[in-house]
């Protein structure tokens, strides 16, 4: 079953399958990469630590920087983030947050 998103089509396990909906911060670039990792991180991993790290390490790796990936069923949270780099988004009942910190810059500045 695939679920449309602004022309993004992902393929998702029929458990994972429901209704998207999604909030940002600011208008992001990288929200249908974020959504398309999402789902190819819900089809291969087996838990949710795994889907945020697999999340998490992708958008190190392509977008620099510090990025973290909170994932769950139920979560709370109060977080600082760089402008314009946040998203959150529900894929059934699991709740997706992404944002990167600026904590790599102010490392690069104290060195």
């Amino acid at each position: 079953m695939g679920i449309e998103i602004t022309g993004v089509n992902t393929e998702m396990k029929p458990e994972l399958a429901g209704s998207l909906a999604k909030k940002t911060a600011q208008i992001l670039n990288f929200e249908h990469e974020a959504v398309e990792l999402c789902v190819t991180a819900m089809n291969q991993c087996k838990t949710e630590k795994e889907m945020a790290m697999f999340i998490k390490k992708e958008f190190d790796n392509r977008h620099g920087g510090v990025w973290h990936c909170v994932i769950g069923k139920h979560f709370g949270c109060y977080i600082s983030h760089e402008k314009g780099c946040m998203v959150q988004f529900f894929v059934g009942e699991y709740g997706v947050l992404l944002y990167k910190s600026g904590f790599s810059l102010r490392l690069h500045l104290r060195e």
